[in-house]
């Protein structure tokens, strides 16, 4: 759930989309997120044991429960703490690791960890550290050291989705 509400959010306040109904409504982000969950639930799947179907079921209830208007999810109060969101063990990394390391593909996770990088709020703390880090020490090296991930391959397909972005 984390790590496809993170994404969406990330995804439509990019796009300036203000809700997290708002922003699974637009078709490229509903198709990235449901990408992403799907590749996340590889992992997850081979973790807790789960079936396709039950995968499936997961990924719709999660789709549901963003588009529901009943309650407004205010993008701005999901990405808050961007820092935070990149650490290794959070919602945006792990997912990246467990699935190449069990050889799945996380294309899709990979979009949702650069649209993060691109989250520039001035009222977010966090928000400005990242840009000041971006600015000061280079998109790589603030890749490598919020996230750990060291491999060249993959910390260049973060860099090329962050750019086109």
């Amino acid at each position: 759930f984390n790590t496809g509400h993170v994404i969406t959010a990330y995804l439509g306040f990019i796009r300036g989309c203000l809700t997290i109904d708002e922003a699974i409504a637009v078709p490229k982000i509903r198709s990235v997120v449901t990408s992403a969950m799907k590749e996340s639930c590889q992992w997850l799947s081979h973790k807790y044991n789960w079936n396709v179907e039950q995968m499936n079921e997961y990924i719709q209830n999660c789709i549901e429960r963003f588009s529901s208007q009943e309650i407004p999810d205010i993008l701005e109060n999901i990405c808050t703490n961007p820092i935070q969101k990149l650490h290794p063990d959070e919602c945006l990394v792990r997912p990246i690791t467990e699935c190449l390391r069990l050889g799945c593909p996380a294309d899709h996770l990979i979009i949702g960890l650069a649209a993060a990088l691109h989250y520039n709020v001035p009222e977010d703390p966090q928000s400005v550290e990242l840009m000041e880090m971006i600015k000061k020490d280079g998109l790589q090296t603030t890749i490598q050291n919020l996230t750990g991930i060291r491999e060249s391959p993959l910390l260049e397909k973060i860099i090329y989705e962050y750019k086109k972005i």
